[in-house]
């Protein structure tokens, strides 16, 4: 359009208008002028008509692949009606000089009829700057860019409170966000997210009071939570990212400068909630595993704010999780589960407080390994044990006292069946967690939790299957450390004799001297009572 108002002044400025006048409108033929402006005439008209049906068309496109609202960007583009109005008067100017031929008002009649040439020749040319636009608003971005001016504070404030008088001015984004989803167009997805990221920012970095932020919170959710739902629906996943990057970005529970609300917090974590249940059921992994990286977010946000109820509604998700995920062998989701959920419960050992003790979440992890072990799935086993170890490590090396008293127990459990069902690279793992465990024990010196750790070493003696290398190495390893922590130097030559030269019988028995003469180890010890 500047371009084309650039020809035109160019053209008056270097053409004298009055010699342009001169000779040209002099020498017209009225006649053949007239017949010339009539033809003229029916040509403009159906140009005219032409423009009026493509901005229809356009209209009809756009409102069908995006949202009816884009009628108001038409509505209110000042190109169009620009060349709308020129067309009218145009058509009026040639009426008017058609009049004045037949009344035979023939003066002046020739410049009359040269400066309509020259509108015309201007109609003709404005089609141009008018077919581009219509194109650039057809685009996507340009859509997006003008709907999004309409999301304002005092819009959404106004539509939250009489919604039946007052437009939603999210609602055309919304529609395009569907739109995109069907069509799997994560361009104009991504364009159209980002457009609602700017305007929610700059309006929640405005002055608002907590009733405002609780009514923008709400109604955001409630708009994201459709378009959540559609994408899940789609099994859309790379579209259900973005849109959960825009609603983390567009949460103010994320922003180091929010002051905790409760209802505003509560309400977000209900909002994943309910979208994980939905992934959960359309068994979408990779966006499970993504949603996962925010519980542990939440539990901190909790933890910090003393919200303790909503930190055993997130951990009872998790631990909720971890199941469905296995039962839908969904692995790699229970495992990202089972990693939260272990995160989570170090907030709570950090905070301890009896009632939160989380023995009930490594119970959780022991019973999934054990499903895992009787699906003879190792791989799933030992990325589950390696978090029951971290919680139960973490656990005593915080002095949980529940913690200190079943670990044992638990990783004797889960060597057995893992015995049971051939898993050498489980059973040998529980080895490692022994020793790494027991390290954590000594620091404690809980003459109780160590005789479970002598036991159960005793005990993978005796249901050992094979007396292969590594089932040696192992118990070799976990009882030298034992002894060695123990003071008892003199004992480990004793161990230092060769692999292949100790059965797993005498491993038994030095294991069973040492249950037995536990409370004459070293005074540092908890005797019996």
């Amino acid at each position: 359009m500047f371009m084309f108002l650039a020809i035109i002044y160019l053209l008056i400025l270097f053409i004298p208008l009055d010699q342009l006048i001169y000779s040209f409108a002099g020498s017209i033929d009225l006649v053949k002028a007239m017949e010339s402006l009539y033809l003229l005439m029916q040509i403009e008209s159906t140009v005219f008509a032409i423009i009026i049906s493509l901005s229809l068309v356009a209209v009809q496109l756009a409102s069908s692949s995006f949202t009816s609202r884009v009628i108001e960007i038409f509505r209110k583009d000042k190109i169009f009606w620009s060349i709308v109005t020129f067309y009218i008067i145009l058509t009026i100017y040639g009426i008017i000089i058609l009049t004045l031929y037949n009344l035979k008002h023939l003066w002046g009649l020739q410049n009359w009829i040269f400066f309509y040439f020259i509108l015309g020749i201007i109609a003709f040319l404005s089609v141009i700057p008018f077919i581009y636009n219509t194109l650039n608003i057809l685009k996507p971005i340009t859509l997006i860019k003008k709907l999004s001016k309409d999301i304002t504070k005092e819009k959404i404030i106004l539509n939250i409170d009489d919604e039946n008088t007052y437009e939603d001015p999210i609602q055309p984004l919304i529609d395009i966000l569907q739109s995109s989803v069907m069509r799997y167009d994560y361009r104009t997805l991504k364009d159209c997210l980002v457009a609602i990221e700017g305007r929610v920012t700059n309006i929640l970095r405005s002055e608002l009071s907590e009733d405002d932020r609780k009514k923008i919170n709400r109604y955001l959710l409630n708009h994201f939570k459709r378009i959540s739902n559609l994408a899940i629906n789609q099994k859309d996943q790379e579209s259900l990212k973005e849109i959960i990057d825009t609603v983390i970005k567009n949460s103010e529970i994320f922003n180091d400068r929010w002051i905790y609300n409760e209802e505003i917090f509560e309400e977000t974590v209900e909002f994943f909630k309910e979208i994980e249940k939905l992934i959960m059921d359309q068994q979408l992994e990779n966006s499970l595993i993504y949603l996962s990286n925010f519980s542990c977010q939440f539990g901190k946000i909790a933890f910090n704010n003393n919200n303790y109820e909503y930190v055993q509604k997130i951990i009872l998700s998790l631990q909720n999780n971890i199941d469905a995920a296995i039962d839908k062998n969904m692995d790699w989701a229970a495992i990202k589960a089972a990693d939260s959920l272990v995160q989570v419960e170090k907030f709570k050992i950090d905070r301890y407080d009896d009632i939160l003790d989380p023995i009930l979440s490594l119970k959780k992890l022991f019973d999934s390994i054990i499903i895992a072990i009787n699906k003879s799935n190792e791989v799933l086993a030992l990325k589950l044990f390696e978090e029951h170890c971290k919680l139960a490590k973490y656990g005593i090396e915080n002095q949980s006292a529940a913690i200190m008293g079943f670990t044992p127990y638990y990783i004797k459990e889960l060597r057995n069946h893992a015995l049971k069902q051939d898993l050498i690279g489980t059973s040998s793992y529980a080895g490692e967690c022994l020793v790494s465990v027991f390290n954590s024990y000594m620091a404690f010196t809980e003459r109780h939790s160590i005789e479970n750790v002598l036991n159960f070493i005793k005990i993978i003696g005796e249901n050992a299957i094979e007396e292969s290398d590594n089932t040696k190495e192992m118990l070799i390893l976990s009882l030298k450390k034992i002894i060695k922590n123990m003071g008892i130097n003199a004992q480990i030559r004793s161990l230092e004799i060769g692999f292949y030269s100790i059965s797993i019988d005498e491993l038994n028995n030095i294991a069973n001297n040492l249950v037995s003469s536990l409370t004459d180890l070293s005074p540092f010890y908890i005797p019996s009572k």
